[in-house]
């Protein structure tokens, strides 16, 4: 029942909030920001980790630094779900290999999250047709990495960055001035027979 749960609760997110409005926007880095979602995937799911079981999945998530960025994690089921429906295609049809912007999208892949009424299993996406699947803990499956939020930094970062490199120039110019105005004192203090 908590299978159905989540597929009618990704049904109705999707629906909801109009995924044909959502957008997949390729940041140059090697990464896919979805922005239904708030969440940037890797362009090539390949790339990330490569095939695993779920336990060595979510230990190499939490361990990826990738494009600059180290909080990466598996994506829920949800999410999997919404991203295979903003993908180009209608329901039901093949969304494997050079899709949208992404590279080698593979047949499945694992969600973070456990089927509920056994523990020993979890569920996957299947993007070869669009079904939720439930996995066994011992198998193996690819897994792709996402972390929340976008992959470019914001302008207010960019602000401090910004910021910070003025200050530092700023010091290094008025260490400068120090070191210019303490050559001249001691220029003149040995003009006058004054020891340095």
């Amino acid at each position: 029942m908590k299978l159905t749960k989540s597929w009618v609760a990704a049904a109705a997110m999707v629906a909801l909030t109009g995924a044909a409005h959502a957008a997949l926007f390729d940041r140059g880095n090697g990464l896919i920001y979805d922005d239904l979602l708030n969440i940037s995937w890797t362009k090539n799911p390949r790339l990330s980790l490569g095939t695993m079981s779920w336990v060595s999945g979510q230990a190499a998530t939490a361990n990826l630094v990738f494009a600059g960025f180290d909080d990466f994690r598996q994506p829920t089921i949800n999410e999997l779900y919404v991203l295979y429906t903003e993908l180009p295609g209608s329901f039901g049809t093949n969304k494997v290999g050079n899709v949208g912007p992404f590279e080698g999208v593979l047949g499945r892949a694992w969600s973070s999250d456990l089927y509920q009424q056994n523990p020993g299993q979890l569920l996957f996406m299947g993007f070869n047709d669009g079904i939720v699947r439930i996995g066994s803990l011992a198998g193996t499956a690819p897994v792709w990495a996402v972390r929340t939020g976008d992959s470019i930094p914001e302008p207010g970062s960019m602000l401090l960055v910004g910021l910070g490199l003025g200050v530092l120039q700023w010091s290094r110019w008025r260490r400068r001035q120090a070191d210019a105005s303490s050559n001249d004192t001691t220029k003149q203090r040995k003009g006058h027979g004054f020891a340095a």
